[in-house]
């Protein structure tokens, strides 16, 4: 009896709330989604970089990097409604440069010009990496790569908070 009690009360919160509230609910839900695939990319970094594959697949680990730096652009993205929908590009830039439109400055999200300079290194890595003796990639490239694949993914999950 009290679980019933407690479904009803939940279907009438949920229908006393209003259209802009049930969206922003859909839009962090999506955002959380966005954000679980950008860390699945960003453990498979790590996994490769520290684990013990030799010779390291650097390449790999950079491609993991700009999916996962993407993936949580796309989670802010999606949190904020995607006005025009969701891009679907590999440019993190890009993704960067469309959020920059349209973000409330309430929200306290800030995308800075270093952002952009580190959004674009990444995107490199999302399809040259793809073919054999398109980029030359050592380990300190790759290092750096991950570094800024933590920033956006830590970004990330603090503009979710907001």
């Amino acid at each position: 009896m009290n679980e019933v009690n407690h479904e009803q009360n939940d279907v009438k919160a949920q229908e006393e709330l209003t259209e802009e509230q049930k969206a922003k609910i859909k839009h962090r839900e999506e955002a959380q989604e966005w954000l679980l695939y950008a860390e699945g990319d960003c453990a498979a970094a790590h996994h490769l970089f520290e684990g013990f594959f030799h010779p390291k697949k650097l390449e790999i680990i950079c491609y993991h990097c700009s999916q996962a730096a993407e993936k949580a652009a796309k989670a802010v993205l999606a949190d904020l409604g995607s006005p025009g929908g969701m891009p679907q590009k590999h440019d993190i830039g890009f993704i960067l440069n469309q959020m920059k439109n349209i973000l409330p400055k309430e929200k306290g999200i800030k995308i800075t010009e270093e952002m952009l300079d580190m959004a674009d290194e990444l995107s490199d890595y999302s399809v040259d990496v793809r073919y054999p003796n398109q980029m030359s990639i050592d380990e300190y490239t790759t290092k750096k790569a991950i570094e800024k694949m933590d920033f956006f993914i830590a970004w990330a999950r603090e503009a979710l908070t907001k």
